[in-house]
């Protein structure tokens, strides 16, 4: 017999267990009915939304500058279930100037909406409102410039040292750098501060150090600052400091260097004086040693005749140390040679050391003519000179300069006259010649 399909599915609602089910089930899709269409309304606010301002300078000659710390957010309104849309991000969100526009350089007071960039994703979500809801905006064209860094530090020099340290002058970690701005203030922007300042814990210094520093531009009104960029520089990789270089100075004696000097004067130089004879010098003491002379030249025994031997060496930046007294510009220095006697010998050597030829070819050395050598000059002291003859004099000349395939003949300063002798240990040779080589290749 055919059952009642009617009956049964009436009687599903006699069975308690069903009713029950049914029951919970009816009473969810009623709660999410009421909580989508009849609850309250929520808000959501947005955070670091962004601003622009292409609505209003869209092909236009104006650039906007605002402060960069201003942080935009955005409160939104809606039923939970909308404004909970996960989608909803700053990303979705731009905030622009309304009512405005712009044709001249300076500020202006613009007020700011926000909008949904697609508002069609986020139906039944309304823009409540906007903060902050107006801004001041510097307009002006945009202009770029490069300009000179200056190190600046707030401590006084004199007080973050001590004894006999002294501070050099601060250097930037570079010297020049690109900015970018608005052009009425980049116009008056003169050069860029780099401003460090030492902490009480660092002082006194006693070795050069590097500190951090901020960037800075001396300009009237310190907000504009913010208006100015630099993206040539990176900050993180390669961050603004300056470099405080600490010198220590000292008073030393002044002093020569000898070259070419006979034996004898190897441990005990000549005796000479220097004009002046006592310096203040400053230096690095991590770049140089200890400092106890300053040697303000070289004197070459060549250049020394007998008697008093007088010589003027000009201060530069090669000396091994920094004088502090800036009027100081040259050393007058006197070499007493007095008691020494000159002897000349006209025959003319025969030992000729030729040193850097090259394989291959053939050297000469003509060095009898009177315009290239007429003599050589010896000084020393009386004894010595009379043991002294032609065989005992060498000549040695460096031919390395000489460019074989295209020089057959060049005239070359004679490198060095050595006497050749065990015994004499105290003569030199005086003066500089020139020889002329003859340059021929191997047959």
């Amino acid at each position: 017999m055919k059952k009642n399909n009617k009956s049964t599915s009436g009687g599903l609602f006699y069975n308690n267990k069903f009713l029950c089910v049914f029951s919970f089930i009816v009473a969810v899709v009623f709660w999410a009915v009421v909580k989508v269409n009849y609850s309250d309304d929520i808000t959501k606010t947005v955070s670091d939304v962004s601003i622009s301002f292409d609505n209003i300078l869209k092909d236009s000659e104006y650039t906007a500058y605002i402060d960069s710390d201003i942080s935009f957010s955005v409160t939104l309104t809606g039923k939970s279930y909308n404004v909970g849309n996960p989608s909803i991000t700053k990303d979705n969100i731009i905030i622009e100037p309304v009512n405005t526009f712009v044709d001249s350089t300076g500020n202006k007071y613009v007020n700011l909406s926000a909008r949904f960039i697609d508002p069609a994703m986020f139906s039944g979500v309304e823009i409540q409102s906007v903060s902050p809801s107006g801004v001041n905006v510097y307009f002006d064209r945009e202009a770029t410039a490069t300009l000179n860094v200056v190190a600046r530090l707030e401590n006084k020099l004199s007080d973050i040292v001590e004894g006999d340290f002294v501070v050099g002058q601060p250097v930037p970690s570079v010297t020049v750098l690109d900015i970018k701005g608005p052009s009425t203030i980049i116009n008056n922007i003169e050069q860029v501060y780099f401003d460090a300042v030492i902490d009480e814990a660092d002082i006194p210094l006693t070795a050069s150090k590097e500190f951090p520093a901020t960037i800075s531009f001396d300009l009237p009104n310190k907000k504009h600052e913010k208006f100015i960029s630099y993206d040539s520089f990176d900050e993180e990789k390669n961050p603004a400091t300056v470099n405080v270089p600490v010198y220590v100075t000292k008073d030393v004696p002044t002093k020569v260097k000898f070259v070419g000097q006979p034996e004898k004067y190897n441990e005990t130089p000549p005796g000479f004086s220097v004009s002046p004879s006592k310096v203040t010098v400053s230096y690095n003491p991590q770049d140089v040693e200890q400092i106890d002379s300053f040697t303000v030249g070289t004197v070459d025994f060549r250049d020394m005749k007998n008697g008093l031997n007088k010589f003027t060496f000009t201060v530069d930046e090669t000396m091994s140390a920094s004088l502090t007294d800036k009027t100081i510009t040259s050393f007058d220095v006197t070499v007493d040679m007095s008691g020494k006697k000159i002897k000349e010998i006209e025959t003319m050597p025969t030992k000729i050391v030729l040193s850097g030829k090259v394989d291959g070819y053939d050297y000469s050395a003509d060095i009898s003519p009177a315009s290239f050598f007429d003599k050589i000059r010896i000084i020393g002291p009386a004894e010595s000179l009379e043991k002294i003859t032609a065989d005992d004099i060498q000549i040695e000349i460096n031919v390395s300069d000489i460019d074989v395939e295209n020089e057959s003949v060049k005239v070359l300063e004679i490198t060095n006259i050595s006497i050749q002798s065990e015994l004499i240990k105290d003569c030199w040779v005086y003066g500089k010649c020139n020889a002329k080589i003859t340059v021929k290749e191997n047959s």
